[in-house]
């Protein structure tokens, strides 16, 4: 049983269901049954952002606020349709989010930084709101409708309430099913899993942030609007509040963020039980429901991580891998656990006939923090099909000049400049994009992904087809070795295949130039010997290479060229053989020149 085949399922199951339940149900259950697809489709709007993008937030009350108010004050003052009302609700919601992240994301402002900044806008949109006396202040906005129907979105039974919300919750799910398939999709889960690996290969990472804010800001929108023509009236304090903002964020939690079923298997579960509580309880205990969602949610983190989809899946999993045991004892072909053998060749260095032959100059590159001078006035090429390495003590500057050159950091003094075009200060998603990225020191994979969909999210460097990556991909790793551990999640690979894995990153970039940081550090000498002849046969085929490594036995059967750095300054440069007999590289590397006279 496979992916599409389980998920195909699933929604079959859910949407019978969705279509029969309300036939047999009276006003009361109808009502809960209602405001389970409203908090599951406020939780996917929530998703985009929260859970694929991984940026946690509570403000999601604040879009639904901004669609209720907009399109109720167009109903009621200018007796526009709510339909109209909630594209010119989610239009300002866009607006506004936007707004928002244009600030936030700009300013490098993220996990816990960025959830307490939106908890603090829930309470100045409240403050705003309570305070404007045309949006109705205190006493809230009351809906009159006195021609009920579809154009006014006002009805005298539940029924058609309950599948409107069920169409919009189909087409959310529609949605995301579309785009977590997509370039979109995977940028925002590898923006989720790591962002400073999501920028090296390519993802701008603030222009996708935007993109699901904006996303999330109009569904939820449309779920404002919804939500005003169902109650009917409304005030700050039933939108602006902890309350709302809690209840949208739990319901994709505990259901399983960054998945499609999740909200509907959070709210499933917690709305009901909710009502439940406060009706049993709630005259006793004052918000007794989130006491309850409190220790849910405690629950969750600490033993189902993923949620109830992640549980779910685990049980269809193994449900699947019993069915294929069986399957192969009784000589039955069963699904297919890795990428099936192939004669298709992808050319993974298209590029790099056309670059010039010295693809890199850096000059009087300097990078101050404080009195400290990492980086002090270093200068040198790269000319095309080089392998130029770079030495040093711990502390000498080696990765800093990395992070300079691909744009993590931005120098104080000096230029960059790749095949002829100024990249200095540039964002690192701009210099990859131009054909230039690098690996980390620290490897630096999206654990929540497997091999394969992590070098597809580099692949989209060079194309927007799904296919087309997938397919440069599988190209990729197959050149490093990595093919076998395609379907493997990358949290389970050990340091020689994650080390290998940060190499295939770069490759499927795309890139002419790459900046390798210790690839070989913790790696046995026969492991050493493999990538040196990768990197080797690598170079055969076209790529040009900055390396950075403390294995000297690997320098001096790589580098065409060494370069020496001690306390961010340039020591030596020259050919392998002239730099082991420099005296201030002995120095450097031994503690002074006495001590390398008596080594």
């Amino acid at each position: 049983m496979n992916a599409k085949r389980i998920h195909l399922l699933e929604l079959t199951v859910l949407l019978a269901a969705a279509v029969l339940l309300p036939l047999a149900l009276n006003n009361y259950y109808m009502h809960i049954l209602i405001l389970v697809l409203f908090y599951a489709f406020g939780g996917v709007s929530w998703n985009f952002l929260g859970g694929y993008c991984g940026q946690f937030y509570f403000a999601h009350c604040v879009f639904i606020g901004i669609g209720a108010y907009t399109s109720t004050l167009l109903f009621n003052n200018l007796g526009l349709s709510p339909w109209i009302g909630m594209l010119a609700g989610g239009a300002l919601t866009i607006l506004v989010a936007l707004g928002i992240g244009a600030v936030t994301f700009r300013a490098g402002l993220r996990d816990t930084y960025f959830a307490l900044g939106s908890l603090a806008l829930v309470e100045i949109t409240r403050a705003l709101a309570l305070n404007a006396r045309w949006a109705g202040g205190a006493q809230g906005l009351f809906i009159t409708v006195n021609n009920p129907g579809l154009l006014t979105m006002q009805f005298k039974n539940k029924l058609p309430y309950y599948y409107i919300i069920l169409a919009f919750l189909i087409l959310g799910i529609l949605l995301t099913k579309k785009i977590a398939g997509s370039k979109l999709g995977y940028y925002f889960m590898a923006i989720r899993e790591n962002e400073e690996a999501a920028q090296a290969v390519g993802v701008p990472m603030v222009r996708y942030k935007l993109i699901a804010i904006g996303t999330s800001a109009f569904i939820g929108a449309m779920a404002g609007t919804f939500f005003a023509q169902y109650i009917t009236f409304f005030d700050p304090t039933t939108l602006f509040t902890f309350e709302m903002a809690v209840q949208i964020v739990i319901v994709a939690i505990v259901g399983g963020s960054g998945s499609v079923a999740g909200p509907i298997f959070g709210s499933i579960l917690l709305v009901p039980l909710s009502e439940f509580v406060r009706g049993k309880l709630g005259q006793n205990i004052a918000g007794v429901h989130l006491i309850v969602y409190g220790l849910i949610l405690m629950l969750t983190i600490l033993y189902l991580p993923d949620g109830i989809n992640g549980l779910i899946r685990k049980l269809l999993d193994h449900i699947s891998s019993q069915y294929s045991k069986a399957a192969a004892a009784l000589g039955i072909v069963g699904e297919p656990t890795t990428l099936p053998a192939s004669d298709e060749t992808v050319d993974i260095c298209k590029k790099h006939d056309s670059a010039p032959q010295e693809m890199l100059r850096v000059e009087n590159l300097s990078k101050h923090f404080g009195g400290l001078k990492a980086v002090d006035g270093v200068s040198f090429t790269v000319n095309r099909g080089e392998i130029l390495g770079i030495m040093g003590p711990n502390g000498a500057g080696k990765t800093t000049i990395f992070a300079l050159i691909t744009g993590f950091l931005k120098p104080t003094t000096g230029t960059v400049t790749y095949c002829g075009k100024n990249i200095t200060g540039m964002g690192p998603h701009q210099v990859c994009h131009l054909g230039l990225t690098r690996t980390f020191q620290v490897v630096q994979p999206f654990p929540g992904l497997n091999t394969l969909e992590t070098a597809t999210i580099a692949a989209y460097q060079t194309t927007s087809d799904k296919e087309e990556a997938r397919a440069r991909a599988i190209a990729v790793l197959r050149q490093v070795g990595l093919e076998d551990r395609a379907l493997q999640p990358t949290k389970t690979l050990n340091l020689p295949d994650l080390k290998r894995l940060e190499v295939a990153k770069a490759l499927c970039t795309g890139a002419d130039l790459i900046l390798l940081d210790e690839v070989m550090a913790g790696l046995t000498d026969v492991e050493v010997k493999e990538m040196v002849d990768m990197v080797h046969d690598l170079r055969d085929e076209g790529f040009t290479f900055v390396i950075i490594e403390h294995v000297m036995s690997a320098m001096m059967n790589l580098a065409d060229r060494l370069l020496v750095l001690d306390f961010g300054k340039l020591i030596g440069e020259g050919e392998p053989t002239e730099i082991i007999q420099d005296q201030r590289v002995i120095s450097a590397y031994l503690g002074g020149e006495d001590d390398a006279e008596t080594a």
